[in-house]
């Protein structure tokens, strides 16, 4: 008999394992979506940032504003008060004045009215001489 030699055998057909490419393949893709959405994040923290400095420093703008005008507002009500204190004691000087003026002025009328009686006195005492001189 005839050795007869074996046949050989059937390559064996090479199965992909398409379950570990597609599972490769969806997390491939969740990991590309989470890198994109993780970028979208860090650009809106940025902007927020960004509009947040920017606040901020308007902020800061605003309160040197409210300072500033504050210490004018200080200013002109300190202005206001000494001017007020000037007029006050400029009123109470004038009143003064005014006050001496009239007693002033009552006493060179009680002066003239003195004058004025003795000159009464001495035209009627002259006129009575002249009454008896005549008379």
């Amino acid at each position: 008999m005839a050795a007869t030699a074996p046949e050989p055998a059937a390559p064996a057909r090479h199965h992909r394992p398409w379950a570990w490419i597609m599972l490769c393949a969806v997390l491939t893709a969740a990991l590309v979506g989470v890198g994109i959405w993780a970028l979208s994040l860090r650009s809106d923290l940025d902007s927020q940032k960004d509009a947040t400095a920017q606040a901020q420093e308007q902020a800061r703008a605003a309160e040197q504003q409210v300072n500033s005008i504050s210490s004018q507002v200080d200013s002109l009500t300190k202005q206001v008060t000494q001017a007020g204190d000037q007029l006050q004691q400029a009123g109470s000087d004038a009143q003064q004045n005014a006050q001496a003026a009239i007693e002033s002025v009552k006493s060179d009328l009680a002066g003239f009215r003195g004058k004025l009686d003795t000159l009464k006195s001495k035209v009627e005492d002259a006129v009575t001489a002249a009454r008896q001189a005549g008379g």
